[in-house]
């Protein structure tokens, strides 16, 4: 009877371990999700604040066995989703902090309006040229139909029909690269060592939640389920 058991448990823990839901995803400033609205950052730090580390997005007997039969494991999966949040955490407010200093500077709406600027895409080319050296050449200002916009590697950062707002924002670019070039590269040190040990983690976890029972053994622990058989 537990045979049947091991094994649906065993697809159940494969589905889990390949997906962001077993370990967030390990954000830094050069990260696409980073590219987006200032409101959506601060939505996105509001739900982590939230999100609790031990919730997981598994059937509850599935937890039950990994609670009782994998207990080392469990708690090194959930030691690293806190690690992971806190860091996440961390990386928002960042660049939340760097969007605030910047829309201070420049004054200019995020991404609407026909005067806008692109607070978080700042942040993060600036992060992709000290870490990447990407992308390629210098930001530069340039003129089109009453409007001044601030380009860089092909993206708008500045649109706006005072072209000192623009060169305001070639500044504080050349202020970024030169002033957070160590806390830019702090952060990303920190997510590359936290995405090895979700690496790691994931191998431990096939090893002994897929492949030794694929290989014939039975899933340690119980549950609710398999009391009953």
């Amino acid at each position: 009877m537990l045979r049947p058991h091991s094994d649906r448990l065993s697809e159940i823990y494969a589905r889990w371990i390949s997906i962001n839901g077993f370990v967030d995803k390990v954000l830094d400033t050069t990260s696409y999700d980073i590219d987006c609205r200032v409101e959506k950052l601060e939505s996105d730090l509001s739900n982590l604040k939230w999100s609790d580390p031990q919730k997981f997005d598994l059937a509850e007997y599935a937890v039950a066995h990994l609670k009782s039969g994998y207990s080392d494991l469990y708690q090194k999966i959930i030691n690293l989703r806190r690690d992971v949040k806190s860091h996440n955490e961390n990386v928002l407010r960042y660049v939340l902090s760097q969007c605030y200093r910047l829309r201070e500077e420049l004054g200019l709406p995020d991404w609407h309006g026909e005067n806008r600027a692109y607070y978080s895409r700042i942040v993060w080319l600036v992060s992709r040229k000290i870490l990447f050296n990407e992308p390629n050449g210098e930001p530069y200002i340039t003129f089109k139909e009453a409007f001044y916009f601030l380009k860089w590697g092909g993206a708008d950062l500045v649109i706006t029909e005072g072209k000192e707002i623009c060169e305001k924002g070639l500044k504080l670019i050349e202020e970024l690269i030169e002033w957070e070039e160590y806390q830019i590269t702090a952060i990303r040190k920190r997510a590359n060592d936290l995405r090895k040990q979700v690496q790691k983690l994931r191998e431990e976890a096939r090893i002994k939640l897929i492949d030794f029972i694929r290989l014939g053994a039975l899933v340690k622990g119980e549950c609710d389920v398999c009391k009953e058989m």
